[in-house]
């Protein structure tokens, strides 16, 4: 019986992995997933009417941007700057919980420690940090006093000090139970609170905290509260339901649930560590990062009004799946984030019209992954 030499033996398990990765594979590969994304997303923008959008997927760490138009505008590229609304909440939970890791806070951390200095009712006194977090506080959508115009609800008008004098004059509920934990009520003046809670127990501003642990690290420059002049001419404008100009998002008090504008590309990064990965093509990802995130992506309990469980801001589809998702909306955009560990894919949407139900499109397109 003849034997194969070391050197085929090598050649032999190497080839099969240089193959998949030549270049016609790659093409090939690319092929199928625009065939699969533009099937599913051009008819879905050009029905929605959306001017510009953009669909960002990382499969498998190699990263795709998909530009699109429902009314022949200029699609939105890799570094368009776009509000993210209310994925900003998974960015706040991150932080919370790289806090929890280090020991500074706990999940189970009461309101009267985390906020000494408020004059809290009882019962609001009880809430923890992680029912501010998974929806279960009981605290409306907003806080109340807001100005009734968007405009008029900036920080400037509507100061922290508002905010937390509201909070301290409302409560969820009566004693001895308090109604904690609250059923699921999706809640923008909820996780807001983590804002000043995050600042007072690392004891720097949360943007400054978004900046050091997140996006500093991550290589996601474009990803901030206020770009700066610098960036303006990357800064697109969104439009209403009913096709007027939007008003730029304001920066409110609650600014920790929804503050932030970002870029496709950076996106991509930010989902490419929460997929666990260990580099993004801007360079490492925190170890601390990744396993909060991990952490903030586990379910918690399942609502009875979604079909999907909770986790921290996170929800995590109730298919099978188990992809985790966060969508965001503002007067003029609307942004999904899905990331997918099973089939280690993350999916960026961004839409510049508001109302946009980019959030279906997204768990639709992550199913249909070839």
């Amino acid at each position: 019986m003849s034997h194969a030499s070391p050197l085929r033996l090598l050649l032999g398990l190497l080839l099969p992995l240089l193959l998949a990765g030549s270049p016609p594979a790659r093409a090939q590969e690319d092929d199928q997933l625009r065939t699969a994304v533009d099937g599913i997303a051009q008819p879905f923008f050009e029905e929605e009417a959306v001017p510009r959008a953009m669909v960002a997927v990382s499969r498998r760490g190699v990263l795709h941007y998909f530009g699109y138009s429902g009314t022949g505008a200029e699609p939105l590229g890799r570094d368009s700057i776009v509000e993210i609304g209310s994925i900003t909440k998974v960015f706040t939970t991150a932080l919370l919980q790289q806090s929890v890791d280090a020991g500074t806070l706990s999940l189970d951390t009461p309101l009267r420690a985390a906020l000494p200095d408020a004059d809290l009712r009882p019962c609001t006194a009880r809430i923890t940090l992680r029912q501010l977090a998974d929806f279960r506080s009981g605290v409306p959508l907003l806080p109340g006093g807001v100005p009734r115009e968007l405009r008029d609800r900036g920080i400037e008008t509507y100061t922290t000090a508002d905010y937390l004098g509201w909070l301290s004059r409302w409560t969820p509920g009566e004693e001895p139970d308090c109604g904690l934990p609250a059923p699921y009520f999706y809640s923008n003046a909820s996780v807001g609170l983590l804002g000043p809670i995050l600042a007072r127990a690392n004891g720097m501003d949360w943007e400054r905290q978004i900046a050091e642990a997140i996006t500093i690290p991550l290589g996601m420059t474009d990803t901030m509260a206020r770009p700066g002049p610098e960036r303006r001419a990357r800064v697109v404008h969104g439009w209403t339901r009913n096709g007027e100009r939007a008003p730029d998002w304001p920066f409110y008090a609650w600014y920790a649930a929804g503050a932030l504008r970002s870029t496709p590309a950076d996106m991509l990064r930010f989902g490419e560590a929460a997929l666990g990965h260990a580099t993004t093509e801007a360079g490492p990802v925190p170890p601390a990062l990744g396993k909060a995130l991990a952490e903030a992506m586990q379910p918690i309990y399942k609502p009875r009004v979604m079909r999907a469980a909770q986790g921290l801001a996170w929800a995590i589809a109730d298919d099978g799946a188990g992809a985790a998702y966060k969508d965001g909306g503002t007067a003029g955009f609307n942004t999904v984030l899905v990331v997918d560990p099973a089939s280690d894919t993350t999916i960026f949407i961004a839409a510049n019209r508001a109302g946009t139900p980019v959030q279906r499109l997204g768990l639709e397109l992550i199913r249909a992954m070839p």
